[in-house]
């Protein structure tokens, strides 16, 4: 048996909170085990303490929860989407119900808090911690960053001149009518949002292009959303105009600290800039509907045309009105406990017995994994993952065709389920020594 399990969806979104988290659980001497949440390899393993990406009805219960042993009581939820638009906000969806309301869930701010009571989970099971993403933002992280001239000088980038950062969330432009089709099904609002992204899209494009041809002193920087689709547009911008980069590296945290100006369309990223302590300023050519607009977006200056564009680009003390008890209602205030360390604790006080386990219903079979529903849908994907790691393992490469697994299936498996752990391992060296530093210096206080 382990002490911790930590399960994660997309690493590009939480592998540092999960290095993070995990490091400081393995200094304090617990046994930490890191999977995705999508391999079946996670229903083999004993844990005192499960934490999960979020957790919000009794199928992901089931699918995320369940093990061999059925014995995982313990079960803290991350719960990462906390940021969200009226539409969603008003749904079912994002409100935990059954037997998903007896897990421990963390909570930013205040928001989540108020969301949380509402779905009826108990007070001693909600924990505002803020968030572990924010964390990297205070002075003991310093180090953990890169500065402006050693990103330009990875990326080959001049760090004398001016950067202009465009933060990307263009990840339901240009989909196909199949692909939009399947997340409507999931999420109904998937439609209203993909036709407002892809009628800002070109325009906002056509206005860093223009201004990287006006402003050949400064370097503009497209930095793509994880999930974005990157067009060949972009592309021959990239390779026609010298000053104009679009750029997938690094996080968005570290983005936040060394660009000069920063520009934000419909990006929840609004957050990293504001712990940051940097100004940002939104671009809105085509009005985003009041029910879909971003929680922390809301009240912050907007920018419809070129002409007022090209003003913040010329103006060296340009202005950005901040809203600090909306982002602090959102996130917490930035002076609080660190989340990572608040979590730490939560896990240590399951482990202790000093917070109160659940003894949840994973119904009368070991194996059952799809709580009786859409079997073949859930099931299909699970021996996919365990045939696609047969083959992994005996180097059977002709073999993925056998269950017609598709490339983004595949990418999928090798980016999620198996090519974290060197990503892992890098933030966790990163972490090591910081986190070392953190508890002597607490030692001396």
């Amino acid at each position: 048996m382990i002490d911790i399990l930590i399960l994660f969806e997309n690493h590009s979104r939480e592998m540092e909170n999960v290095a993070l988290l995990a490091t400081e659980l393995e200094y304090r001497g617990y046994k930490v085990k890191v999977m995705n949440i999508r391999t079946p390899m996670k229903y083999f393993v004993k844990t005192k303490v499960l934490i999960v990406p979020h957790l919000y009805n009794e199928d992901q219960l089931i699918r995320f929860c369940k093990n061999f042993w059925k014995n995982n009581t313990c079960i803290i939820s991350l719960q990462y989407e906390q940021i969200l638009n009226k539409e969603m906000g008003i749904d079912d969806i994002h409100f935990p119900k059954g037997q998903a309301i007896y897990a421990h869930h963390i909570a930013w701010g205040k928001s989540q808090v108020d969301r949380y009571k509402m779905s009826g989970i108990k007070q001693n099971h909600i924990h505002q911690t803020g968030s572990m993403a924010m964390d990297l933002f205070r002075p003991a992280f310093e180090s953990y960053f890169m500065s402006k001239e050693e990103v330009g000088k990875k990326i080959s980038l001049d760090s004398k001149k001016e950067w202009v950062l465009f933060v990307s969330s263009f990840s339901y432009a240009n989909l196909t009518e199949s692909h939009l089709s399947n997340l409507e099904k999931m999420d109904p609002i998937s439609r209203p949002i993909a036709e407002f992204s892809d009628s800002s899209y070109p325009q906002i494009v056509d206005w860093f292009k223009k201004a990287a041809n006006e402003f050949p002193d400064k370097i503009f920087i497209y930095r793509k959303h994880p999930a974005e689709i990157i067009q060949k547009t972009l592309e021959d911008i990239s390779s026609k105009v010298p000053n104009f980069y679009c750029i997938s590296d690094f996080s968005m945290s570290q983005w936040a600290l060394v660009a000069d100006k920063i520009y934000n369309w419909y990006s929840t990223s609004i957050a990293d800039v504001y712990f940051a302590n940097k100004p940002c300023f939104i671009l809105r050519p085509i009005p985003v509907p009041d029910n879909l607009e971003v929680e922390t977006l809301l009240g912050l200056n907007h920018i419809s045309n070129y002409d007022d564009f090209v003003k913040t680009l010329q103006s060296k003390k340009y202005f950005c009105r901040k809203n600090d008890g909306l982002m602090e209602y959102y996130y917490g205030k930035r002076d609080d406990r660190m989340a990572f360390l608040q979590i730490a604790d939560i896990c240590e006080q399951l482990i202790n017995g000093k917070l109160e386990a659940y003894n949840f219903n994973y119904g009368s079979s070991r194996f059952n994994i799809c709580n009786g529903k859409n079997i073949k849908e859930k099931m299909i994907p699970y021996l996919r993952f365990i045939y696609y790691a047969y083959c992994v393992c005996f180097q059977i490469k002709k073999g993925y065709g056998i269950l017609k697994m598709k490339q983004e299936e595949i990418n999928v498996f090798n980016n999620e389920v198996y090519g974290y752990s060197r990503k892992f391992e890098t933030y966790r060296k990163h972490f090591i020594p910081i986190i070392e530093s953190l508890h002597r210096n607490d030692a001396k206080k």
